[in-house]
């Protein structure tokens, strides 16, 4: 059975009759010849061949030469040379001769006016023809294709086969068929909730036909209502909330022989029943609730109308039933303990409560039964106690000890434990329940493996060091304090400026050094106060401190730059100068220390002779300088 889209039906279509004859009446008395053809597919293409009505094939008549299977198709035009595969039914000769097939009910292929029948053999041909020039029928043939499914297309352009004197020995009866039916019946009654959403599908259609291969077509004859469509197999609702009546649906079944069938759907709409979907329950409180508090939600159905909850017999217990929030008609209803309840375990531990809830047409009620809990203090089942930690144990940060609210658990927030000095806490601990608080109890926590933090012990604040100190000299030889005799003891050394790398270090064994490259010059160094921040590590933790090393300035001896220097004049009378002579003195405490420089002259003998200026080192004679001199030109 195939559906068609819905729509208008063909106003004419000529039934077939029980027992019309398509092809040859008496298909034995073709029986002369058998085509030496392997798998090939023939079609008769002749007005005798040719469906004229609409119906279904309902029996195969043959004269067969084997018994090999053979398929009986029926091809539908499509163009001139373009067939369809309408259906087919597979046979298997019982014996050579005549053969008669009864199709199945369930196998009858659907045909229409136009149609032709035709065969199929994979391997040798079955059906026998006769030849005579009075035969003027056309038959196909065609080769190459080993299967066929229906809905296969054929081209039978390159096969118009010109043996047009052969009569094969084929025929087939055809039947009206079976008028569809609906799977609703007749009459079909059925109800919906006003609740029902648009698009929903309230009914599936389904066709009830003997003719399986039929295509079928559902139509809507009338309805008295915009609210219901019909898509496809399905009738759907066309908006949400229905109101409340009864409809009325005529639906007409037809086929493309124009069998048809009509069913009436009639639809009431019902109003919604209201439902408490989660009643009855049972739930527990505690027995020391004395504040209001709400204790369950209740889960309410109703779409469309008005609707509110009570309780009843309220005067007997302390709950009630309201909504959340008071002012009018909700959903958010829920059972209530009232304030100040006294509830008392020994005295009632079980309340039976009865909620109903209604609408303007119905009611539901449920129960609700509430256990009371008697309160007990909590108990602690593993204090006093004690537990061992070990101090490298990792944790967050924070510190040492804390304790989570809700479990109990007492935990670490410190990363290292090792700077404690203490090796024993006892920790109290009181626990409360809401209501009760106890203890407090003990749990002694004990730190294995606390560290001794190593400790610098003899660095001074400060230190002098005169310029020009020696290379690779050691200036100072660092203590440390740790009980820990076997741990490691790491120095380190940073400097501000940081130019103090270059003059000093400090190695492995806490000694200070000179470096054994750059001279520590007064007058050239960067800074004269250089920060050193000494520091020592366990691996563990670290102990800094600050050494300042204070250059200190040396007077240096001025210096010539040159060994010899010449001066001369004419013999004069005494006091007379010789030219200031222009020497060239390197002295670097001028410029910081505002050195000044005396000048001296020592020419042995002759030195009473001469006189120099101390301040600017001029020289002059002392006498009248008449005689000719020695060696007076060279100092």
């Amino acid at each position: 059975m195939r559906l068609k889209n819905n729509g208008p039906v063909p106003n004419h279509v000529t039934t077939c009759a029980v027992s019309s004859t398509i092809g040859e009446s008496v298909p034995y008395d073709f029986k002369d010849l058998l085509d030496i053809s392997t798998g090939a597919v023939y079609m008769v293409e002749d007005e005798n061949f040719q469906v004229k009505c609409c119906g279904v094939i309902s029996y195969w008549e043959i004269n067969a030469r084997s018994l090999a299977t053979i398929y009986l198709h029926v091809w539908r035009r499509l163009s001139s040379n373009s067939y369809e595969l309408v259906g087919f039914n597979t046979v298997t000769p019982t014996d050579v001769g005549h053969f008669e097939y009864s199709v199945p009910i369930s196998e009858r292929i659907s045909v229409k006016h136009g149609d032709y029948i035709g065969w199929f053999t994979a391997g040798s041909e079955v059906i026998s023809y006769n030849e005579h020039s009075s035969y003027p029928i056309m038959n196909r043939k065609f080769t190459g294709q080993t299967s066929f499914t229906v809905g296969d297309t054929l081209d039978w352009t390159t096969s118009r086969n010109t043996i047009t004197n052969r009569q094969y020995a084929i025929g087939a009866r055809t039947a009206s068929g079976d008028t569809p039916t609906l799977n609703i019946g007749t009459n079909y009654e059925m109800t919906i909730d006003e609740s029902t959403v648009v698009g929903t599908a309230i009914l599936t259609l389904s066709v009830v036909d003997d003719d399986v291969s039929d295509i079928h077509t559902i139509n809507v004859l009338s309805t008295d209502n915009g609210y219901f469509e019909l898509n496809s197999l399905a009738l759907e609702t066309l908006q949400d909330e229905i109101p409340e009546a009864t409809y009325i649906m005529e639906l007409e079944v037809i086929d493309e022989c124009y069998h048809t069938s009509t069913s009436t759907v009639t639809i009431t709409v019902q109003n919604t029943v209201i439902t408490i979907d989660n009643l009855p329950h049972t739930l527990t409180i505690r027995e020391d609730l004395y504040l209001e508090e709400k204790i369950y939600d209740l889960i309410v159905t109703e779409a469309t109308d008005i609707w509110y909850c009570d309780m009843l017999d309220t005067n007997d217990t302390p709950f009630l039933t309201r909504q959340e929030d008071a002012g009018g008609p909700s959903p958010d209803y829920a059972i209530y303990l009232n304030p100040w309840p006294q509830l008392d375990y020994d005295a009632n531990n079980k309340y039976l409560l009865t909620v109903k809830c209604y609408d303007d047409h119905h009611t539901a009620s449920g129960t609700a039964t509430i256990s009371i809990i008697k309160n007990t203090d909590p108990v602690f089942t593993n204090l006093d106690n004690s537990v061992t930690v070990d101090a490298l144990t990792q944790v967050n940060t924070g510190g040492p000890f804390d304790i989570l609210d809700y479990s109990g658990k007492v935990v670490l927030t410190e990363n290292v434990l090792r700077h404690h000095a203490s090796a024993t806490y006892d920790l109290s601990i009181t626990a409360n329940d809401g209501y009760n608080t106890i203890g407090p109890r003990t749990l002694t926590v004990n730190i294995n493996d606390i560290n001794d933090k190593p400790v610098l012990s003899n660095l001074p604040a400060n230190m002098n060091l005169l310029e020009n100190a020696a290379l690779s000299t050691s200036l100072f030889t660092v203590s440390v304090d740790d009980l820990d005799i076997s741990d490691p003891r790491l120095f380190t050394a940073t400097f501000g400026p940081r130019q103090g790398a270059k003059y000093f270090s400090i190695d492995s064994d806490g000694v200070i050094w000179t470096s054994a490259v750059h001279n520590i010059d007064y007058d050239y160094i960067e800074s004269i106060s250089i920060k050193v921040w000494v520091m020592v590590t366990d691996e563990k933790e670290h102990d800094e401190q600050l050494l300042t090393i204070k250059i200190k300035n040396q007077n240096e001896a001025p210096s010539f730059s040159q060994t010899h220097y010449s001066i001369s004049r004419d013999e004069s009378n005494e006091s007379l100068s010789f030219p200031l002579t222009r020497y060239h003195v390197y002295d670097p405490d001028v410029a910081r220390d505002g050195d000044v420089h005396e000048y001296f002259i020592d020419c042995g003998t002759n030195t009473s002779r001469l006189s120099i200026n101390n301040n600017t080192g001029q020289i002059s004679f002392r006498t009248d300088m008449i005689l000719i001199l020695k060696e007076l030109d060279r100092y």
